[in-house]
């Protein structure tokens, strides 16, 4: 069994602390004799004996999974939060108050993490939290939280560890909200947007009307001395910056030199509706060419979404 962490592997049961310094894009572990190889982007992995390669798909199955159990942990955590506002907050806590009005608890036997990745072991077994009531000691090591804040119950750094020590509410609630912090911190960033532009389009009856949010200022005309930004397309359907925002049968004027102009309200009639939504179709496919070729955006091609408020007004990004 192969898990990779952020700061770790473990493998048929052992762990390996990654050397992230190795900058030929693989690391090597030595750990009793033992030496493991595994690529940066999860790869290939092999040790000295055996060469074998590791399923990224089922790592991705893995990783939206935990992403999942982190989520009903916070939602969890911030029922108990929301039900422990109510008391009084000089009031001594009690787990069954809570459990008998709730039906839920702060104990691993309620936490999505726990029942995911925590594992009964023997008694002898290394320094495992205790279950008094079982009679055995549980793993963790495997749990996203105390790879992170350490074990519960043992570490400082974990707020659940005051969360379970605390003596009355209002002490409760503020370990509590620590925690709940914690564990939204496992949570992926979502990818920030490499926005180019944000544009306004609204339909009307046998007219179009355009509004330029944003725009990556790379693209501005600067001054009268210099000539038009200009992208080109296959369509031969043109993206500018010159004056001020603007339509023509072949253009999209964007930003100019007129900054007090940027967010002016352009307009453009048409002969009937099937024209109009011809030209925005044609206006929509320049800019998400201009987004991703324009020679001077130097990033990787920008994401594009439309934010719809209904078919006739959306806000495009690109």
């Amino acid at each position: 069994m192969l898990r990779f962490f952020e700061d770790r592997v473990i493998w048929n049961g052992n762990e390996y602390t990654k050397d992230i310094k190795d900058c030929c894009g693989f690391a090597k572990e030595v750990k009793k004799g033992e030496k493991m190889y595994w690529h940066k982007d999860m790869g290939i992995v092999k040790n000295d004996t055996e060469d074998f390669e590791f399923d990224k798909e089922e790592f991705d199955r893995e990783k939206a999974e935990e992403q999942t159990v982190i989520r009903k942990s916070i939602e969890h955590h911030k029922r108990m939060r929301t039900w422990a506002k109510k008391q009084d907050p000089r009031e001594l806590v009690s787990f069954r108050k809570m459990l008998e009005e709730i039906k839920e608890m702060w104990g691993y036997e309620y936490c999505s993490l726990c029942k995911k990745y925590s594992r009964t072991m023997p008694q002898n077994y290394g320094s495992c939290n205790f279950d008094e009531v079982a009679g055995h000691k549980i793993d963790c090591s495997l749990c996203p939280l105390y790879r992170k804040y350490g074990q519960c119950k043992k570490s400082s750094v974990n707020a659940w560890t005051g969360m379970s020590k605390s003596i009355i509410w209002g002490e409760w609630i503020a370990y509590s909200n620590k925690l709940i912090k914690q564990l939204e911190s496992l949570l992926d960033k979502p990818k920030e947007k490499n926005l180019k532009a944000k544009i306004r389009f609204v339909k009307f009856k046998k007219a179009l009307a355009m509004q330029v949010l944003e725009m990556d200022e790379r693209f501005r005309k600067i001054s009268e001395s210099f000539i038009c930004s200009i992208h080109n397309t296959d369509s031969g359907f043109f993206v500018k910056s010159l004056n001020t925002p603007f339509m023509t049968d072949e253009s999209i004027y964007l930003w100019g030199i007129r900054h007090l102009t940027d967010y002016r309200i352009v307009t453009r009639t048409f002969h009937d509706n099937f024209e109009r939504d011809e030209y925005l179709e044609k206006a929509i496919s320049a800019l998400k060419d201009w987004a991703g070729n324009w020679e001077g955006f130097l990033e990787n091609p920008g994401s594009v979404t439309i934010s719809n408020d209904s078919e006739d007004d959306f806000v495009l990004e690109v």
